[in-house]
């Protein structure tokens, strides 16, 4: 018992002098990334590249990433049409440089073959505001091993579809934040 107990005793002071000297460090961290945009309801579609090799915390452990633990959203929004809508997001692997949101003319026009839907059928009232918490959102998320594959990337494009309403009647979504928990180790 005594060499059991001194064999645990002397890899438990190895491994807090490897800490202590910065030779193994890991932690959890959270990257938050926002996100706020609108389209038409005759539209009904929205595109977004979301880069996070410019975030900090990203670029701190993106080389020690070993997990995404939990992922998450939350944003409001909010469907100025006359009819119930229902709101689809897509997430897919990006390559190359990022077009410009804020030009609609750098936009895909459809949602890629291949891309991953990940909140299916989100009912908005005619008129009315959602709001959908961090907590919430897990109840909506689908898919979410594929999704943190595809968020380990780095970059990848966010796809939001409504459908059910027409004409020039903005369909808002607000607040928008994508929470993503990462676990991290370097040696």
């Amino acid at each position: 018992m005594r060499r059991i107990l001194s064999k645990f005793s002397f890899l438990v002071l190895i491994t807090a002098a490897l800490v202590f000297t910065g030779c193994l460090i890991s932690g959890t961290f959270v990257i938050v990334e926002n996100a706020t945009f609108d389209f038409t309801a005759d539209r009904g579609f929205y595109w977004y590249p979301v880069d996070l090799t410019g975030n900090s915390v990203w670029e701190e452990h993106e080389e020690d990433i070993d997990n995404i633990d939990a992922l998450g959203m939350q944003f409001s929004i909010t469907n100025t049409t006359g009819v119930d809508t229902e709101f689809n997001a897509w997430f897919i692997k990006a390559t190359g440089p990022a077009g410009d949101p804020s030009n609609p003319g750098d936009w895909p026009t459809e949602v890629p073959t291949g891309a991953l839907k990940v909140i299916d059928g989100l009912t908005v009232a005619a008129g009315a505001t959602r709001h959908i918490g961090y907590l919430g959102s897990l109840s909506y998320i689908t898919n979410i091993e594929k999704l943190k594959e595809i968020i380990k990337t780095g970059r990848f494009d966010y796809y939001g579809q409504s459908t059910g309403g027409s004409g020039d009647d903005t369909y808002d979504v607000t607040n928008g934040k994508i929470v993503i928990t990462i676990s991290a180790s370097s040696t």
